[in-house]
């Protein structure tokens, strides 16, 4: 299983470079209580967007938050993966953590350090 191609519902292939300014998952994105949907592309190479649990996060060597580690099931068996921010929503939404990130850093209101 990978991470890449579009996502369905969210109109448009997802981002790949990180977001501009340094950025931290939220807390709502860290909880082990259920509440986020992953992006997950089968053997076949078509995804979709999945409920999953996070179970970690990865940071990079400057100790920047970077990946989610999530678990999902398929066809009733667990599966991990990390995701990126660009393949991740809280559940029942549309917008993506990266897309919100990008809103939220174009903001004229934003004061989020860099």
């Amino acid at each position: 299983l990978s991470t890449g191609g579009s996502i369905a519902g969210a109109g448009a292939t997802p981002a790949t470079a990180p977001p501009a300014r340094r950025w931290e998952w939220q807390n709502w994105w860290l909880i082990l209580e259920p509440c986020i949907e992953a992006w997950v592309d089968d053997d076949t190479g078509v995804g979709r967007w999945v409920e999953a649990e996070t179970k970690g996060w990865v940071v990079d060597k400057s100790t920047r938050d970077t990946f989610l580690c999530v678990e999902y099931k398929k066809d009733g068996k667990p599966y991990v993966q990390t995701s990126g921010p660009q393949y991740v929503r809280r559940r029942g939404q549309q917008e993506t953590v990266f897309q919100m990130l990008q809103r939220l850093q174009a903001s004229p209101l934003s004061t989020g350090g860099s």
